[in-house]
């Protein structure tokens, strides 16, 4: 596994999309029995002595070490200038994203970048008149769109019948994205 961290770890930063931090915990979680064992002087020592039977080398344990090492915060500003870029590269996309349900609405900077943020999970709070509903629309259009995610794989809740009509007129009706209604 340590033989192949490097083609990983770069092949993990490499993607074109944002990191859910599910996807960076199950990354880290799969090295960090090997990290806990590198760190050790006498592991270290070990590796050093028999680099060469073991095909691992004392640099290639202080790079896998130092490759490790703030790993979140890593995936935080890989996410950060994605979302930055992505802000730039869809700017076209992001302006006209509501065109269908009314082509006065425009997102503002912090709801383009919900849209854009691609966690496994998504709450908007914020109080009322400011654009929740407006954000959970695009933000399901850009999933479909943008990342190709199946409609039924998509799931929007929200507290009232008030927004939930108002959700289904958008997305289903405007938006013409299909779901199965939940309720």
């Amino acid at each position: 596994m340590l033989l192949s961290f490097e083609r990983d770890y770069s092949s993990f930063f490499k993607r074109p999309r944002y990191i859910a931090m599910s996807e960076a915990k199950s990354f880290y979680v799969g090295f960090k029995p090997y990290l806990s064992m590198l760190w050790n002087n006498l592991v270290k020592q070990y590796i050093a002595n028999s680099a060469v039977s073991l095909g691992f080398s004392a640099d290639q344990c202080n790079r896998v070490l130092a490759h490790m090492e703030g790993f979140f915060e890593k995936v935080k500003v890989f996410n950060d200038t994605f979302v930055e870029n992505q802000l730039l590269t869809e700017k076209g996309y992001l302006d006209s994203i509501l065109n269908a349900v009314d082509p006065a609405v425009s997102l503002d900077e912090e709801q383009r970048r919900a849209v854009i943020t691609d966690e496994d999970y998504c709450l908007l709070v914020a109080g009322a008149g400011a654009g929740k509903t407006t954000t959970m629309a695009a933000k399901v259009k850009y999933l479909v769109d943008k990342l190709r995610v199946p409609p039924e794989d998509i799931i929007v809740i929200s507290y009232t019948s008030k927004a939930i009509d108002e959700l289904r007129e958008r997305i289903n009706r405007r938006l013409k994205i299909r779901q199965h209604d939940r309720g």
